[in-house]
């Protein structure tokens, strides 16, 4: 990508703006593999597999929840009905 420099004494110069790449070995199928990635798409695939993780224990805890409550709702049946 092309753009220009501006600096405060208005004078213009031309530029290049490289994407932010780094070297990055990864292990697929046991094989080692050296890629370069942008570092703006490794965070989003960071973020993307917390968001996963935080997705799938707060399942968890919601599956919890819910069967502590019907228990209790069993309980007070017993104690009303027992």
């Amino acid at each position: 990508m092309q753009a220009r420099h501006v600096s405060h004494a208005n004078n213009k110069s031309k530029r290049k703006m490289f994407p932010n790449l780094r070297s990055f070995k990864l292990i697929l199928d046991g094989l080692s593999h050296r890629v370069k990635l942008c570092v703006k798409c490794l965070r989003d695939e960071r973020e993307k597999a917390k968001k996963l993780q935080l997705g799938q224990k707060s399942q968890m805890v919601m599956q919890k929840a819910e069967e502590m409550m019907r228990k209790s709702r069993e309980a007070q049946k017993e104690r009303t009905f027992g």
